[in-house]
């Protein structure tokens, strides 16, 4: 086998700022990334509805050179790529972990992902790939292959913030989403326990916000990537990810959304931090 790919696999929910994260990662000279590698876009809501799907830079991504670029190198590697389905999506947790076949299965996956991987390499001349499908499933499959060299950047934001921002796309219930908030979290720290400090950074969402500098600056150095002014480069660099809608508008810069200070009340606040249980203390979620 040749040498490991360096393997970033971001681990968050929904609506915690991952697609400003990898847009802002995406424009460091060294790292390449398509945003959500594993999730499936032919299953969301704009191919569904017939539409094609849009690149981040602006055209539709079965038209982009880029991407074309991409399917004709993993073409060269043996892997034939279907631009709406990657498929490479592992469902390697609760009891269908048993089932027999289950760790081939996922192993054939992240085989398969890390020559896609390994094809945007190629392309883009980078040397570290970042997926920021924010899924759980994976880990285990990915942290076994001797062909990754994988490091995994956990994000989390504040529980309330999660929960106002559920709560105005979906309607869910304050304690379901919540509960979800605390299951994904404490399972993200227990992996990191297992991998150790070297390969599992946390960063929260309000640092970024308030000190950009500073945490762009650890997660690079975390990731083993030369200092870069990833503010400066963002709003410059032409990104093709796939990902939900924010990834469509330019960069102009990072702001804390707090609106959710105003949207649940004092007592909803109260109920969301017992839900999200000692992760929000230990995170100084108050």
């Amino acid at each position: 086998m040749s040498a490991p790919v360096r393997y970033v696999h971001m681990v968050a929910t929904a609506y915690s700022g991952s697609t400003l994260l990898g847009m802002l990662l995406g424009s460091h000279p060294d790292l390449a990334t398509v945003g959500e590698l594993i999730t499936p876009v032919r299953y969301g809501r704009i191919v569904q509805s017939g539409e094609p799907y849009p690149c981040s830079c602006g055209v539709p991504m079965i038209e982009c050179a880029h991407f074309d670029a991409l399917r004709a190198r993993c073409r060269e590697l043996g892997v034939e790529l279907d631009l709406y389905d990657y498929g490479i999506k592992i469902q390697e947790r609760g009891p269908s972990r048993h089932l027999p076949g289950a760790k081939r299965r996922a192993a054939a996956a992240v085989d398969r992902g890390r020559t896609i991987a390994r094809a945007l390499l190629d392309v883009t001349g980078r040397s570290v790939f970042l997926d920021t499908t924010k899924d759980l499933a994976p880990l285990p499959a990915l942290a076994r292959h001797p062909g990754l060299d994988l490091k995994v950047l956990h994000l989390i934001r504040d529980p309330r913030a999660f929960l106002h921002s559920t709560r105005k796309r979906q309607g869910a219930g304050a304690g379901s989403q919540t509960r979800f908030w605390r299951r994904t979290h404490e399972q993200a720290l227990a992996a990191g326990r297992r991998l150790g400090p070297e390969r599992f950074h946390t960063l929260r969402f309000e640092d970024l916000c308030r000190e950009p500098e500073r945490r762009l600056a650890e997660v690079c150095a975390f990731l083993g990537l030369p200092p870069a002014d990833l503010l400066e480069l963002a709003p410059r660099t032409t990104h093709h990810m796939m990902g939900n809608r924010a990834r469509l508008a330019p960069f102009a810069g990072i702001a804390l959304d707090e609106t959710w200070k105003e949207s649940l009340s004092t007592r909803e606040q109260a109920r969301c931090l017992r839900a999200a249980g000692p992760l929000a203390t230990r995170f100084d979620y108050r």
